[in-house]
């Protein structure tokens, strides 16, 4: 209906609006190993987000918990306590795809995260990716 429609865009402005940071997606497309010094190269795409939705896993636990319904009573039974970041798909191209080990920099944080689950979101006319992520280290940083 138009109102629940109406309700998840506004959820999904206060989303952003509060929770809201530029981001730079750094897609990995191919990762190849030299065998005789084992050194990593990788084939990497970025692309500039105006505004990804980064929830620490406190802040994504109480959202999940709240979202616990009697018609949706699972609410957060499956809690990894992992950081969330909603990404939503009209901010990429149609035929993109992510992989696990992409990397996702928040501009004005300077935080650095690597994907390790991936969850498509699709409600009425809301897309929008998931993506379960761990913060990377300063020496992890150069790792893919």
């Amino acid at each position: 209906s138009s109102w629940r429609r109406r309700q998840m865009n506004e959820f999904q402005y206060f989303l952003k609006r509060e929770y809201g940071h530029p981001a730079t997606y750094t897609h990995v497309m191919e990762s190849t190993v030299d065998t005789y010094t084992g050194q990593q190269t990788a084939t990497e795409e970025s692309y500039e987000l105006t505004s990804v939705v980064y929830l620490p896993a406190n802040i994504a636990r109480k959202i999940l918990a709240a979202a616990r319904t009697e018609a949706y009573p699972y609410g957060n039974a499956y809690d990894l306590c992992s950081s969330r970041i909603l990404i939503d798909k009209n901010d990429l191209p149609i035929d993109f795809l992510a992989n696990n080990n992409d990397q996702i920099s928040l501009a004005d944080t300077n935080q650095l995260f690597k994907v390790v689950q991936i969850n498509d979101l699709h409600h009425h006319e809301i897309h929008c990716m998931e993506l379960l992520v761990e913060e990377l280290q300063q020496s992890e940083r150069a790792v893919i």
